[in-house]
């Protein structure tokens, strides 16, 4: 702007200028790894070695700790035993199973002969009666021979599967990495017990993370999370790394659906955002670490060749329109010859300078007071008379 020299009001004033004008909402967050695994044993025991070190990269199935086996070594033995000595019995059922069928087809044809004895009355009804009930006994003794090799069966098979949970817990003494990516957090130490999550939820042991893949998460608040939408581009800017100049974009991947939880009532209602980070040439050999602050710039909206002002020319005044029910409306001063009008206006959107404006009988060129503001906020008047500076 322009400064004056002094008579009734000293004013600075700027021109009303067509530009394209960028809407952009600006937050603070952090930046995460997409891709994150908190990894906790299966099993409960004390930790016997360590194979990595915070930092390291790994690969996936790589080994990262050993717990102590010995109880899981006696068990799986133990279930190996308990499988053997139940074969032993379905083998013991087997062998009895066969004994009772030849018992039932030897008796069964001494009772056919009975029965054709009794027909020609050559044997007592006693005698026949004895062995109608030493077949009916064989009979039985089948039924019961092949339910407890059933019986044995089953046995085998519930053996079978404590021994294959007993080899499952033995491997979860061994712990590999799931995926390929760093070891972001190492919280353990050789000789400390862990609970496996078998039990409750587990102690954390290792983080790996893929940091190939970052994403920016912060929280906007809910007047500016309608604007933005899942796919909108924005850009980064990581405080850490302000002095290279890093040209990073980013994609807008997750807008939450629900408030985040308030600490206390009257608190600001926020959204949690995450947009991921995408790494172009000069950015490809910078390695963010998780936690690292950063600043997002979303645009929301982009006009071109709009009319526009400063935006501290744009102040209140009372609206003396009785047919609008604003109490106040927005207006700007306008300079002709060092006499200054006031032009109502309508804004649109805006950056970190300019503002749009709709009014009439206004146009590209007309000088607009901007300052000071103790003069824009209360003082200046239609028809006050001003000094500035020419350009």
């Amino acid at each position: 702007g322009w400064f004056g020299l002094g008579r009734k009001h000293q004013v600075e004033v700027a021109p009303i200028i067509k530009t394209q004008i960028q809407e952009s909402i600006s937050v603070s967050g952090s930046l995460q790894p997409k891709l994150e695994v908190t990894i906790s044993p299966d099993v409960s025991g004390e930790i016997v070695a360590i194979h990595v070190i915070e930092g390291q990269n790994v690969q996936k199935n790589d080994l990262l700790i050993e717990l102590k086996e010995d109880q899981y070594i006696s068990l799986r033995n133990r279930s190996q035993a308990n499988v053997k000595e139940q074969k032993a019995f379905q083998a013991e059922a087997n062998a009895q199973l066969a004994k009772a069928r030849a018992q039932l087809i030897r008796i069964e044809s001494q009772f056919q002969r009975q029965q054709r004895l009794i027909s020609d009355s050559l044997i007592s009804i006693a005698e026949f009666e004895q062995s109608e009930a030493e077949y009916k006994i064989a009979q039985q003794d089948l039924a019961a021979a092949e339910q407890r090799l059933i019986a044995a069966q089953y046995r085998v098979q519930s053996a079978q599967a404590t021994l294959k949970e007993a080899n499952e817990q033995l491997a979860f003494t061994k712990i590999f990495a799931p995926m390929d990516g760093t070891i972001t957090s190492l919280p353990v130490r050789v000789g400390e017990r862990v609970v496996g999550t078998t039990q409750m939820s587990g102690t954390p042991m290792v983080i790996i993370a893929d940091l190939s893949k970052m994403e920016l998460v912060t929280n906007v608040n809910e007047n500016d999370v309608t604007k933005l939408h899942v796919g909108d581009s924005c850009k980064v800017e990581v405080d850490a790394f302000l002095k290279q100049n890093l040209n990073i974009s980013a994609l807008i991947t997750n807008i939450s659906h629900a408030a985040n939880p308030k600490t206390v009532p009257e608190a600001m209602t926020e959204f949690e955002v995450r947009a991921l980070l995408l790494y172009q040439n000069n950015t490809e050999a910078i390695t963010f670490k998780p936690g690292m602050n950063a600043t997002l710039e979303i645009t929301t909206d982009r006009k071109n060749d709009v009319l526009a002002v400063p935006i501290e020319a744009v102040t209140l005044r009372k609206n003396k329109d009785k047919s609008d029910e604003k109490l106040e409306k927005e207006v700007i001063f306008i300079v002709n010859e060092h006499k200054i009008s006031s032009k109502p206006v309508k804004t649109g959107i805006s950056d970190y300078q300019h503002i749009e404006i709709k009014a009439d009988a206004i146009k590209e060129g007309d000088k607009v007071v901007i300052g000071p503001f103790s003069l824009l906020s209360n003082k200046l008047k239609d028809g006050d008379r001003v000094t500035f500076n020419q350009p």
